[in-house]
């Protein structure tokens, strides 16, 4: 019952996380650690009731008591109640002799001043009464064995076998009646199991019997090939004495055939018999004729066949033929010049011969066809179409929320808008220059896009109107718009801005622009920043979060369902999970040891990925924070680019891995294309399928999906956006 408890504790904490009912979630942290029953572990139960005895605090030990009294042993029958009002009693009388071992003779004379008017009427403490007046108690007869350490040891022994015979038999509430649902659940798949293995073994016996019997017909067929022959070499060899020595000179010819389908004749090459004493060895022409190793290859197909039990379904295509044989031999010939042939047939045997007689059919052969055969991919690619407006690499591409129209950003701080269904706009119905660094759709604000400049400035776009609403500055210290995420459930934002230089570099300045893999950098070069929440009604800001210990340059963020909970990741490695309701950093762990690029809730909120500058993509445990449940290398290249100018700026390529609605499956970017990886269970990730790009490398991405058709848009180095549409199969 206690491993229950605990299990049923995890759940309930999960889903106050994913509900985002933090405070509750104190409040119930609060109540776990002050829980009398201490989730009903016996041994720890026993342990706070020997705290009592030895602190000699007997209104705790009392309290502690009626406690367990009210809410378990008040629902025992009569003759069980009995049993621990006998437990009970032992219990006190414990303390009294611990009282009285640790010369405390006040603490037993307050103990019967309280609880004389409860104990004098019950016949089994009239002797206890007298103890506080006895000089030497423990040498009385009666009081004796309750100074032994055995009798002790057995009191507290006693309460813990009746408290978990009680915790074993109480009614439960229906959440904690999962465990026997589980059981029984668990009792099902081991017989199954069973079933199955039962199962096996008899299709592997049906299968050996049939076997047996191919085997046993194939070798009666054999049998009557052999005596087939010899019965005919007999009768040609006693025809051969009466040939004269004369005619010994004639060039007998004999030919063979196995009866196949249309029973046509097959007719062999002449064959000449140069023996010296001119008579015929009739047994060595016929089977000189009759090739033994074609009779041996006959007898190896249909071995063949009663063990691997190879079918036919189209002969034309798989190059075989179905080579039915009859149960007689029949054999004519004629003398002299004449051509001998002889007709072969034996009992049928089903088995397929290949047309091309120098290759053997076996089952690797089989094997290998099948294992070579293409594995089915999870989705089938309808179309891929390109948007190439961009002369620059693209480091953001964001459906909008009705899906219908794409914002681009290259890496030279130009946006365009576009339309993506029903079909590719040939040309843009936006572009806005500018040194523009990040971007993001607002959900609450239909056609809304928030975006941000490397000055430190923070503007609010309409896409139908194609006008700018408003723009501001953010801060002055920090000069560049580095993240941009906006609430699913409100028109705010959070936004990352960074410092325009990296500390500790000046020579990183006097570069000109240069294109690197991120992985190049490390938590030591990261720059300083500040996150804050902005709301995108006014255009003013709303707060500041807290960046602990240090200030450092946010590179992702992400909100879960209701904008409750926000999760960022930062250049010194550190994941941080926030509670936007109290904009408090709920918890921040380093979960890496260098620049976290990319975080992500999974579709139902019970762990975030994320992905580092070394290509390594993490799973942690939403439940148990900075508890890693597995980690993956990604492909080389598979995170994105920098850009180096005169200034120092970098721009990072943002949104580097996105889920399918239902959690199933995941696509992250490569050199050579989309990724896609079926993550469930949780702890695995398999490649399915690969989306190849047409162009260059993949830089970001954005996956929008529905239970059956979706749409895959990426961003590549050279400048072009390559748009997927996908159909679940």
């Amino acid at each position: 019952m206690a491993t229950t408890a605990n299990a049923l504790d995890d759940l309930i904490k999960e889903y106050l996380i994913y509900r985002g009912f933090t405070a509750t979630l104190k409040c119930f942290d609060v109540d776990l650690k002050n829980d009398k029953s201490k989730s009903f572990k016996v041994e720890n139960i026993l342990e706070q009731f020997a705290t009592c005895i030895h602190n000699t605090d007997i209104t705790s030990l009392r309290k502690y008591w009626k406690y367990f009294d009210r809410c378990f042993f008040s629902q025992l029958g009569h003759d069980t109640y009995k049993v621990i009002k006998k437990l009970e009693g032992n219990l006190l009388k414990l303390y009294i002799i611990h009282c009285v071992q640790t010369n405390k003779m006040d603490k037993v004379t307050e103990f019967f001043e309280k609880y004389a008017s409860e104990l004098h009427h019950e016949d089994n403490w009239k002797e206890w009464f007298a103890l506080p007046f006895m000089k030497n108690p423990e040498q009385a007869r009666s009081f004796s064995i309750c100074f032994t350490k055995i009798w002790q040891d057995s009191v507290l022994l006693s309460l813990g076998n009746c408290l978990e015979t009680v915790f074993n038999n109480i009614s439960l509430p229906t959440l904690l009646n999962f465990e026997k649902e589980k059981s029984k659940f668990e009792k099902l798949e081991e017989e199954n199991v069973k079933l199955l293995g039962r199962l096996a073994s008899y299709e592997k016996e049906i299968i050996q019997y049939h076997a047996r019997v191919t085997a046993e017909k194939t070798d009666a067929a054999c049998q009557t090939i052999d005596i087939s022959i010899e019965m005919n070499h007999q009768e040609r060899l006693k025809k051969s004495k009466s040939i004269e020595p004369s005619t010994t000179n004639t060039k007998p010819k004999f030919g063979w055939k196995i009866f196949a389908g249309n029973k046509d004749s097959v007719k062999t090459p002449k064959k000449e018999n140069n023996k010296p004493d001119g008579k015929l060895d009739e047994k060595q022409l016929f089977r000189s004729s009759l090739d033994e190793s074609a009779l041996r290859r006959l007898k190896q197909l249909t071995k063949q066949n009663s063990t691997n039990k190879i079918k036919k379904t189209n002969s034309e295509d798989n190059g075989v033929i179905n080579k039915q044989l009859n149960d007689d031999i029949s054999l004519s010939s004629t003398e002299g010049d004449e051509e001998n042939v002889v007709d072969v047939t034996v009992p049928s045997a089903d088995f397929y011969v290949p047309l091309d007689n120098n290759k053997d059919v076996t089952s690797d052969s089989l094997t290998l066809a099948r294992s070579n055969s293409k594995q089915e991919t999870p989705f089938i690619v309808l179309s891929q179409d390109e948007f190439t407006e961009h002369n620059a690499s693209i480091i953001s591409c964001r459906f909008s929320d009705n899906n219908n129209i794409v914002a681009s950003l290259d890496v030279s701080g130009i946006v365009k808008i576009w339309q993506c269904y029903p079909a590719i706009s040939a040309q843009s119905m936006v572009t806005l220059k500018g040194d523009y660094t990040s971007l993001d759709w607002v959900p609450k604000l239909d056609g809304k896009l928030v975006l941000g400049k490397g000055n430190s400035v923070l503007s609010l776009y309409d896409v139908n109107q194609k006008k700018m609403l408003w723009e501001t500055n953010i801060n002055s210290k920090f000069k560049r718009v580095n993240c941009i995420t906006s609430s699913p459930v409100s028109a705010t934002a959070a936004v990352s801005l960074a410092s325009d230089s990296k500390k500790n570099n000046s020579n990183q300045q006097q570069k000109l622009i240069k294109m690197k893999q991120y992985p190049f950098h490390t938590p030591k070069s990261s720059r300083e920043g500040c996150l804050c929440l902005w709301d995108l009604h006014t255009g003013q800001k709303k707060t500041d979060l807290t960046l602990d210990p240090n200030p450092v340059c946010i590179h992702s963020l992400a909100y879960n369902h209701n904008g409750t909970l926000l999760v960022s990741g930062g250049a010194d490695g550190m994941i941080r999970l926030y509670d936007i309701r109290n904009n408090d950093c709920l918890i921040g762990w380093h979960g890496h040891s260098t620049n976290v690029l990319d975080v992500k809730f999974n579709p139902d909120e019970t762990c975030i990925y994320s992905i580092d500058a070394s290509g390594k993509l993490a799973v942690w445990d939403i439940n148990k924070v900075s508890s890693k449940i597995a980690e993956f290398p990604l492909p080389a290249g598979s995170t994105g680019i920098y850009d180096y100018s005169n200034t120092g700026d970098e721009i990072p390529s943002s949104h580097l891995l996105a889920c399918d609605s239902e959690g199933n499956h995941m696509m992250t970017c490569s050199p050579s294309g989309l990724m896609l990886y079926q993550v469930k269970p949780i702890d695995s990730m398999e490649e399915v399928m690969h989306l190849v790009s047409r162009c260059s490398e993949v830089l970001t991405l954005d996956w929008t999906s529905s239970p059956n058709c979706s749409t895959a848009i990426c961003g590549t180095r050279k400048g072009t956006v390559q748009i997927s549409t996908l159909l679940k199969r």
